[in-house]
């Protein structure tokens, strides 16, 4: 069994499409932190100020540029649950489900496709 220090946080995906795991594909970590920055960059330049203080009131905080990272942060993390065995397994990351078997996770009781008698992924693609 392969050490799971040896898979990294890379390895898993937010953006594959048509293409198949590992070839061509976008990292949850990426997407996550993309995300985040494009949030705190939308509330630097975008919200007015009377809403950035509002925001800021409403958390309890201080600092508008503590809220600014905090809102950040939820937004980066609104696809967390990318990461779930549901959404990383469809037919063209069957490598990526092999790789975290070898591990040790477990990666649920189905398979994610659409074949005669699989569990279907609950998510949309």
């Amino acid at each position: 069994m392969r050490s799971c220090s040896s898979l990294p946080s890379i390895d898993f995906w937010a953006k594959l499409g048509n293409e198949e795991w590992p070839e061509k594909y976008h990292p949850v970590i990426c997407h996550l932190i993309d995300v985040g920055q494009v949030a705190l960059a939308m509330w630097k330049t975008v919200l007015r100020q009377s809403l950035r203080n509002r925001i800021t009131e409403q958390l309890g905080l201080d600092f508008e540029g503590a809220a600014g990272q905090w809102v950040a942060f939820w937004i980066g993390a609104h696809d967390i649950g990318k990461l779930t065995p549901g959404f990383q397994f469809p037919d063209n990351s069957r490598g990526l489900r092999t790789r975290l078997l070898e591990c040790g996770f477990d990666t649920g009781s189905g398979n994610c496709d659409n074949s005669p008698g699989s569990i279907r992924c609950p998510v949309s693609y």
